[in-house]
């Protein structure tokens, strides 16, 4: 009974093969702590590299997250600006709309005025011509009767 747990005290409950009898044996519990210990310090090992690996990555992604903050926040001011100019045009082209309009307006006005005038002395030039035409008549009704006149007093 001593000797059993005994046995029980050294060897774990783990199981190695071997190639001589007895073909299955179990392993002392300092060869299972060995083997564990040695399996743990090989996957600390590997989660150390890919920490350090995530931990480079993650440095390279704020590098790469900074830059695009700047990036984004010089593309904001240039949108901003960008949206200034355009407030800035859209007053202008309003301004210039606006006096085109009165430009039209006032064309129209001096086209009307000036068809007006025209009208006003193309009347005058008739007026004139045809008081012309009446006194040139009148002149010479009366050289007609000068010349009667002239050749009466010789």
């Amino acid at each position: 009974m001593i000797r059993d747990e005994l046995f029980e005290s050294a060897y774990s409950q783990d199981l190695t093969s071997c190639k001589q009898e007895p073909f299955v044996e179990r392993v002392p519990y300092f060869l299972a702590l060995k083997r564990l210990d040695s399996s743990r310090s090989i996957e600390s090992a590997k989660n150390t590299e890919i920490a350090v690996e995530l931990q480079q990555k993650i440095k390279f992604r704020d590098h790469d997250l900074h830059l695009l903050y700047k990036k984004n926040l010089a593309l904001k001011q240039n949108i901003n600006e960008s949206e200034s100019k355009i407030f800035e045009l859209k007053g202008n082209i309003q301004r210039l709309e606006e006096f085109i309009a009165k430009m039209e307006k006032e064309k129209i006005e001096a086209k009307f005025s000036h068809q007006k005038k025209l009208d006003e002395l193309k009347y005058d030039l008739d007026n004139l011509q045809t008081t012309l035409a009446q006194s040139n008549h009148i002149i010479e009704k009366l050289s007609v009767f000068k010349s009667a006149t002239d050749e009466k007093s010789q």
